[in-house]
């Protein structure tokens, strides 16, 4: 006869149903620990200034396909650089994920450097939000009755720190997390070793450079550490020639995550186009849809049309068909006032290429005089044909040794544009020299044309072959200028440029960075499809010594009364 199962008392169930709840928390409170995602979504609990009762101004964080995508680029990079636009929860973001890794590791370290006491204090109360409302089996403050618990996360907080303390070990001993605020000074952090820095509005603090080279080498390890640097830009900081850097030849190892007004799915056109109407003087800068808005002169820029994505191109061979040729800010020979040489080329459809760029940045390394200039600029139009001489040769099929055969040229620029200083001769000096005649005497020889220095005209059609236009292939835009992304300055450039203040219709004169408004001011100009510049042939030594002559004579003449 077949046993009746036991019946369970009372405490015996209660036992069981507590079993049971203990062993779904504990796959819980793994799952919370092992998914950063599932953490965040489920447990996080941030402001919500939209919120109109109260229960509405605490909402779960689930985050937005742009916040994911930030979140996955800072857990895959050391070095994080993240510029964007205003509120759009990224603060939130990289709190909830220092937070996590303080319950993910032991012994982890978060130190949180902003630019003022105030600022700081605010990103530690974030952090105790966040703590204060996650699941009380799961973390509670630490004091005479919780140090007893052992099943559970403790934290202890002062205005400027918060302990976390892990479930003890079999032999009873917290191992602890973390979380330092630090008010942002040139010997913050010196003393510690940690496992993630954070600079909150990194653009806004003071000493910016000295700061983070006291900083960085807290989590400089080969196999650990890793630095959030946030912000929305400011012009001439630390944090902007970071996200420049990046954006040109990035040696400095930055991982840059740019997030723009629409990162926020619930923002429309119509929004925006508001926000605009009342930051007249700042939504580029607070409320950016591309990058270069966030590194913009903000309402002053001049050339606001200029994106990355649609007027830079990565190089490739131009066509031996199409027309080049160039032109020049000469500036004043040394870092007071860089210079600057361009190369461009014609296609087909009548598309301009920017294809070279030789220039200096302003204060920076040593003086490079007008002859090395001329010097470094032939050298760089040099062309080695010796290939092409001997592929002719043997497709005549004459049996000719070509092993021997070298073949040199210049490139074919059909002429450069040279501002009207270059053509003036030196009477203060005495010398009657130009700087056209100091670049011939250090081997430039191409024919030039003296460029149209009108300063209404220069801006006008920069924006003419600026304006964006359908490529008549997808919904992207392209435009009559495309410039090869190794033209590292103009790049730069062309989003600081400002207005003159007293005259919008020009560009603003800055020594820093105007040399290569002006040098592509004269290219398109002086461009071979609007030009009708009469095109001067450079002086032959034979042509310039009977022309020496011819004076000499002349005043001979005229001294002897030949000539009156």
């Amino acid at each position: 006869m077949e046993e009746m199962p036991k019946k369970l008392t009372k405490k015996e169930i209660q036992d069981h149903l507590a079993l049971i709840k203990l062993s779904k928390r504990l796959i819980e409170k793994n799952k919370m620990l092992s998914d950063l995602i599932y953490f965040m979504e489920n447990y996080v609990y941030i402001e919500n200034k939209s919120g109109k009762t109260p229960q509405d101004r605490s909402i779960l964080f689930k985050l937005f396909p742009e916040q994911l995508r930030a979140i996955d680029e800072i857990v895959n990079h050391k070095l994080n650089i993240i510029i964007k636009a205003r509120q759009l929860g990224i603060t939130w973001l990289v709190i909830s994920y220092g937070l996590h890794q303080c319950f993910a590791v032991e012994q982890f370290t978060v130190a949180v450097l902003s630019q003022t006491e105030d600022y700081m204090k605010d990103a530690i109360n974030r952090f105790e939000y966040i703590i204060l409302r996650l699941p009380k089996w799961f973390i509670q403050e630490y004091n005479k009755e919780t140090k007893t618990f052992n099943s559970m996360y403790l934290y202890e907080k002062t205005s400027t720190e918060i302990t976390i303390y892990h479930p003890p070990k079999e032999n009873g001993v917290r191992i602890t997390s973390t979380i330092k605020g630090l008010v942002s000074t040139e010997r913050a952090g010196q003393s510690l070793t940690v496992d993630l820095v954070i600079f909150d509005e990194w653009a806004r603090h003071d000493n910016a450079k000295a700061v983070f080279a006291a900083a960085f080498p807290t989590i400089n390890r080969p196999d650990s550490g890793k630095f959030i640097g946030l912000s929305t830009n400011e012009r001439g900081s630390y944090f902007e020639e970071i996200v420049t850097n990046c954006l040109d030849t990035n040696d400095m190892g930055f991982n840059l995550i740019f997030l723009n007004v629409f990162a926020d799915p619930r923002r429309t056109k119509e929004w925006y186009e508001n926000t605009k109407k009342t930051l007249k003087e700042s939504w580029r800068l607070n409320y950016p849809e591309k990058i270069e808005d966030a590194l913009s002169a903000g309402e002053m820029t001049a050339f606001p049309e200029f994106s990355r994505e649609i007027h830079v191109c990565e190089p490739f061979s131009i066509p031996d068909h199409w027309i080049k040729w160039g032109a020049v800010d000469n500036g004043l020979g040394g870092p007071r006032d860089p210079f600057c040489w361009f190369k461009a080329a014609l296609s087909e459809d009548g598309t301009t290429y920017l294809y070279y760029e030789y220039t200096t940045e302003k204060g920076k390394g040593n003086i490079i005089y007008y002859s090395d200039q001329a010097k470094k600029f032939m050298s760089d139009c040099f062309v080695d044909l010796t290939e092409e001489a001997k592929q002719e040769i043997e497709d005549l099929h004459l049996g000719f040794e070509t092993d021997s055969i070298k073949r040199h040229g210049k490139e074919p620029l059909k002429y450069v544009a040279f501002g009207l200083d270059a053509f003036n001769k030196d009477t203060a000096k005495g010398t009657g020299k130009s700087l056209m005649d100091i670049y011939t005497e250090a081997g430039f020889n191409y024919p030039t044309v003296r460029a149209n220095t009108d300063r209404k005209l220069g801006k006008d059609i920069i924006h003419e072959y600026l304006k964006p236009e359908p490529n008549g292939i997808d919904d992207k835009k392209t435009a009559k200028l495309q410039i090869f992304s190794t033209c590292k300055f103009v790049i730069k450039h062309l989003p600081q440029l400002t207005v003159d203040e007293n005259n919008p219709n020009v560009i603003a004169g800055n020594s820093a960075i105007d040399n290569t408004a002006d040098a592509l001011k004269y290219l398109l100009i002086g461009s071979p499809r609007n030009s009708t510049q009469k095109i001067q042939q450079p002086e032959t030594p034979i042509k310039k010594y009977k022309k020496e002559r011819i004076k000499k004579l002349n005043k001979k003449m005229r001294h002897n009364g030949v000539l009156n």
